[in-house]
């Protein structure tokens, strides 16, 4: 499953918020893969770490399918949810 590092995390902040009656908001950010590319690969070539990921571009290429693929069946799932209303 992709994104396996931000799971637990994930979790946890939504066990936290939804204890407290916090309200959540989760954030999707996207960008090209011209733009992925570069930034993980001048990220592989920086002297000093950042952040604190180190993926880079061949694991983003080894990952991206099974996170489209991933994608697909969310997107579906809320699409029959749509409908079941």
């Amino acid at each position: 499953m992709p994104q396996i590092y931000l799971e637990h995390p994930r979790e946890y902040l939504s066990r936290s918020a939804e204890k407290t009656g916090a309200k959540l908001i989760q954030v999707w950010v996207e960008a090209s893969t011209q733009v992925v590319r570069q930034r993980l690969l001048n990220r592989e070539k920086a002297a000093i770490p950042q952040g604190d990921s180190d993926v880079g571009w061949k694991v983003y290429t080894k990952m991206k399918p099974r996170w489209e693929k991933f994608l697909a069946i969310i997107s579906l799932l809320i699409l029959h949810m749509i409908l079941l209303r």
